[in-house]
């Protein structure tokens, strides 16, 4: 079984705008980024936390894994651009 483990920071997320609700917004993010993996990755078990950001990929080694931690980084960069899981104070 291959299962792939996302942290998400908040801080590093949002950024600096003061006006932006950190945690409402990294909630959304959470939820959109599981959405994209279920879609893009449907065979791949995923996990996505608040906290520090990493991507792990258990049950591959070398290339393989390491092709599947971009694509899961490919995901999450296109889910942040997009922007609709922002959520304003």
């Amino acid at each position: 079984m291959v299962r792939v483990l996302v942290g998400i920071d908040p801080r590093a997320l949002c950024g600096t705008d003061a006006a932006v609700d950190r945690t409402a917004s990294a909630a959304h993010y959470v939820v959109r980024l599981r959405e994209g993996l279920a879609r893009e990755l449907p065979e791949v078990t995923h996990e996505v936390s608040v906290g520090a950001r990493f991507v792990r990929v258990e049950g591959l080694e070398g290339g393989d894994a390491a092709r599947l931690r971009a694509h899961v980084e490919a995901v999450a960069d296109a889910v942040r651009h997009c922007g609709d899981w922002v959520v304003y104070e």
